[in-house]
């Protein structure tokens, strides 16, 4: 008689609760599939696709709009074809680093997006590592106050051609090694 067992390692990916789509932080981490976030879908600038191998889950997302530079623009920025939205629920509040997988062609011109984290100012994030999919940002960390409850994660398109395929925040204490 042969004896099968299996070996069953957790996942550390935050899902979302069903209908809501909100993240769970855990243990001072979140990680956010970029395409199981919210967006418009039928009349928006952000596509899912999954052009491009080696992305995590189902695919990623494209921002298909126009080159979008400035951040005090408000009539744009809050335009909902233009957002990415992630709503991150979180148990150890503090402040969090936020580190984007993202993939572009070019070293500049289509390598970054604004960022906002519950209604601050957008602040621009960006990468140089072109044609490959990088978690490496050139600019300083950005770091951001997470409250105990809600936190709304937005994505504002900045460069056309510029993908993400996961975003993570963590807190200082979490190794880099678990996302």
């Amino acid at each position: 008689m042969k004896l099968i067992y299996f070996l069953c390692l957790p996942i550390i990916i935050s899902s979302p609760l069903h209908a809501d789509r909100i993240w769970i932080e855990k243990d001072g981490i979140v990680i956010m599939e970029a395409e199981r976030g919210d967006y418009n879908s039928k009349s928006g600038n952000w596509v899912q696709i999954n052009n491009v191998e080696r992305y995590s889950g189902y695919g990623y997302m494209i921002w298909y709009g126009e080159s979008f530079q400035d951040e005090n623009n408000y009539d744009v920025l809050n335009n909902p074809n233009n957002i990415l939205t992630f709503t991150v629920k979180v148990k150890n509040p503090g402040t969090y680093s936020l580190k984007i997988r993202n993939y572009h062609d070019q070293k500049d011109g289509d390598n970054d997006v604004w960022v906002s984290v519950n209604r601050s100012d957008y602040i621009k994030y960006y990468d140089f590592q072109q044609q490959q999919w990088s978690w490496d940002e050139t600019c300083d960390q950005i770091k951001f106050e997470l409250k105990k409850g809600m936190n709304l994660i937005k994505l504002h398109g900045r460069s056309p051609g510029f993908a993400i395929d996961r975003l993570v925040m963590f807190t200082e204490d979490v190794p880099e090694e678990i996302w």
